[in-house]
């Protein structure tokens, strides 16, 4: 059974969704927040409990595109936006179609870790425990594959039949 997140009295942070961006478009910032409207850098790595996966059309600088979002119940529950195809998500979804449901139910950390070669890179370190889930891919991986896996693993993992 997941433990509940317990707030200490007194005065704290919002409940409201914290909405974050991860890529490499601004700079050497790694993922961010948008406060009024300016790119706020976070520290590099996120825990929380996994709770959904989608592939929302979404309308950015006027022209429709696909984006991954990755929702995650953490201090307050969390969005990490990030381009559908982008190599930030297929580090994510191949490591979540590697683990169980069961796995699922546990706690994930999500790091930022730039590319070494190329600076417009961006990856998704997953980690359970201590335990960094690394798998590797090429351009023969089924991509609608892998994604719809990890979809069911989270969705297994919270109780949602398919």
């Amino acid at each position: 059974m997941q433990t509940l997140h317990h707030r200490p009295l007194g005065f704290g942070e919002s409940l409201r969704t914290l909405y974050l961006y991860a890529h490499r478009a601004n700079g050497n910032k790694l993922w961010f927040q948008l406060v009024d409207s300016e790119p706020q850098e976070l520290r590099p790595s996120l825990t929380g409990y996994l709770k959904a996966i989608e592939f929302p059309k979404v309308e950015r600088r006027g022209k429709e595109c696909c984006k991954l979002n990755i929702t995650l119940a953490a201090h307050r529950p969390v969005v990490i936006e990030c381009g559908h195809d982008s190599t930030f998500a297929k580090s994510f979804l191949v490591a979540i179609a590697s683990l169980t449901p069961a796995q699922l139910q546990q706690p994930v950390t999500l790091e930022a870790q730039p590319g070494t070669q190329d600076e417009s890179v961006l990856f998704c370190n997953v980690w359970l425990g201590y335990k960094r889930i690394f798998l590797e891919w090429d351009e023969n991986t089924d991509w609608r594959a892998v994604a719809g896996q990890a979809i069911a693993n989270v969705r297994a993992a919270q109780g949602v039949r398919a």
